[in-house]
């Protein structure tokens, strides 16, 4: 019994230390691709844009609002969410 709640105890630890690690960010964009590929932001930070979603971010605007979610559990990086476009979302990889 001690054991199981041992066992209990640590994967309870695993799971708020996991969450705490999980992000969400506002920003704004600062420039774009022409096709949506790669958003900068105003802080410097670069994500290229999955494939499947760039004819959506091929049309958000620089100066857009965005929710930067890096535990979004429908994107393998994170979801970038433009505000300004009714909340709608793209899956991304930052690569700076």
């Amino acid at each position: 019994m001690r054991y199981k709640l041992q066992t209990a105890a640590v994967a309870f630890l695993i799971f708020l230390s996991t969450a705490a690690f999980a992000s969400v960010d506002t920003n704004t964009i600062e420039a774009k691709t022409d096709d949506g590929s790669v958003l900068t932001m105003l802080d410097g930070s670069v994500y290229l844009v999955d494939y499947t979603d760039r004819i959506d971010s091929a049309l958000w605007l620089p100066a857009d609002d965005v929710i930067i979610n890096d535990n979004a559990s429908t994107c393998t990086y994170v979801a970038i969410i433009n505000t300004d476009e009714n909340n709608e979302s793209v899956c991304a990889r930052r690569i700076r």
